[in-house]
Parts: C-alpha cells; structure tokens; sequence
C-alpha cells in the first residue's frame, strides 16, 4: 500500500506509542524527511517503557473508549510475544475501542535480522556515523565474543563482553551504545539518545540519512487510520465522527442527537420491511385476489404514510 499523504490525517488523529525513549524521535524525523502530513501525535516520553509495560499500556488502553486512534508501535526483538501485538493475516491488531497494535515491519535490507529495532532502519554505514566528539554506535557483531576485542581494531574493546553472548554473529546482533573503551580506557560508545536527538535536530553529518525504510511503517499506521474512515454504522454514520461529536455535546444534545439518529434509523427500517412485503405480494396484489384485497388496502396506506412521513 502506497504512503497516503495527508488524506486521512486531517480527519482522524492518531497517538502513537512507543516502547524506547528515542524510537518516537525517529519516527519524527522521518515522517518530516518523507513529507508525511498526517495529524498524528506522539507520546513523547523520556523514559524507556520496554516491551512489558507498553504491553500493559494497550491492554488497558483497550478496556476504554478513545476518540484518537491509540497505536502501539513495538519492536520485533522478541519473537514469541509477536502473537500477541499481531494479527496473523495482516499487518496490525485490532484491539477494540479504537486501539491497535502492531511490530516494526522487517526493513528490505535486514529480512535475516532477528533483533530488530528500530535503528537497525538505518543502513550499517549510516549506524558508524561518528559524532563531533568521535562516539558512534556499536553493534554486538562487530565484536569477537571470546576477547570482547572490536574485530577491525583490537585496542578498542567492549566493557561487559557478557553482552555479546549469542548475539556475535550478524543476524542477531543488537545496539551497543555504551562501554565500548579505546586504547586510553575513554569510552567512546554514542548512546541511542544522543544519536536519536542528532537525527531529529538534523545535526551534521546526521542530517543526510536515508528514512525511505521508514515508509514501511508509516504505511500501517495510515492502514489503520483508514480503517476507521470505513467503520460506518447505519445507525450513527461514522463512527469515529459520532464519538468526536457525543463528547462536545451536552448532556441534552446527546439526547436529541441520538433520538434523531434513531427516528431516522426506524424510518429506514420500516422502508425497507415495506418494500420487502409489497415485493412479496406483488403479484396478488396485482390480480387483486378477495384473500389479499384488504391486505393490499392496508399496505398501500401505510407505504403512502411512510412516504409522507406521517404518524402510524
């Protein structure tokens, strides 16, 4: 599905939520480098929520009714829980109450990675950018897992080489955004925050990277949106425009707005239901048989009525 530019951005908001501290300052600035306008907002938090209690976050959420769309944007690091945040024939799930969530599609340079986060959107040369201060991020597959020794360069080593166990080859490898030491002990690991704020603030020479793999997940998020564009209830229209307007109304206007909705509901009903009983005595209502004449009297009233919009 191609990025849906606007459209249904003006019309319906989104929240998004995210389970690291940095993953919506991405997500910010590639939506600006695509040209995306969508009216959605971010939870902006500045602490990392993790897996679990984003989890807990949506299930709660879903308990409630929301007028925005609350999406829950995970990482796919975790394979088994993704039953969980997924629906196995598409891209989101579908929680009830206008929330939904879904993992971080798989970008097309990283379909045998098994660790996906979200920086792993941006391709290896652009995660080696060195900052002004010569710190830049790691990844636990440039690094022998038996030494701990960084693999092109010996006297740069990682602290704990606990953290490379089972993830030194390349499929599985993770971020590694802090004690990475040189030959002098400095450590010169750049923290996912500092590289996450750098892209969003277009910092040089973190201002020329690639966002196009970011389209991947902005185009579920814009499914999801115009999922609710299509929810159509013949009782209330749309939806999501009956919750926006039930909750700027009074008490009172509830009242006569849903009465009206209502009347105009049963109206159609009895339209219907007349045109289904006529249809099925047609054709002794044409040939006027005597066991029919008095039903066919009373049918034609009651039709002339409803079309005038009379009283029963």
């Amino acid at each position: 599905m191609g990025i849906n530019r606007k459209s249904q951005g003006d019309k319906f908001n989104a929240v998004i939520w995210t389970e690291g501290k940095t993953d919506w300052q991405h997500l910010k600035a590639a939506m600006r480098a695509l040209g995306l306008e969508l009216n959605i907002r971010f939870n902006e938090s500045s602490e990392d929520i993790g897996y679990d209690n984003l989890k807990k976050q949506c299930e709660t959420a879903a308990k409630f009714n929301h007028n925005e769309a609350q999406i829950f944007i995970f990482d796919r690091d975790i394979p088994k829980i993704l039953k969980d945040i997924c629906h196995p024939d598409k891209e989101y799930k579908d929680w009830g109450n206008n929330v939904f969530s879904f993992a971080i599609p798989v970008p097309s340079h990283r379909k045998k990675h098994e660790n996906l986060c979200i920086e792993f959107y941006y391709s290896d040369t652009e995660l080696a950018t060195f900052d002004a201060n010569g710190r830049r991020l790691y990844t636990t597959s440039e690094f022998n897992e038996k030494s701990g020794k960084y693999k092109s360069n010996p006297e740069i080593s990682i602290g704990n080489k606990g953290k490379l166990r089972g993830y030194s080859d390349e499929k599985r490898s993770k971020i590694v955004d802090q004690e990475i030491y040189n030959a002098a002990d400095q450590n010169i690991a750049l923290s996912k925050a500092n590289f996450a704020e750098n892209i969003l603030n277009s910092v040089p020479p973190f201002n020329n990277f690639d966002f196009d793999e970011f389209r991947q997940i902005f185009d579920v998020v814009i499914e999801i949106i115009n999922s609710l564009h299509s929810r159509n209830n013949i009782f209330v229209g749309n939806l999501t425009e009956f919750d926006t307007q039930m909750s700027e109304f009074t008490s009172g206007q509830k009242v006569v707005y849903t009465a009206d909705k209502l009347i105009k509901t049963l109206k159609l009903f009895c339209t219907v239901f007349i045109a289904t009983v006529i249809r099925h005595y047609e054709n002794d209502i044409l040939t006027e048989t005597p066991n029919y004449k008095k039903k066919s009297n009373q049918l034609s009233r009651f039709f002339q009525k409803a079309l005038k919009n009379q009283p029963y």
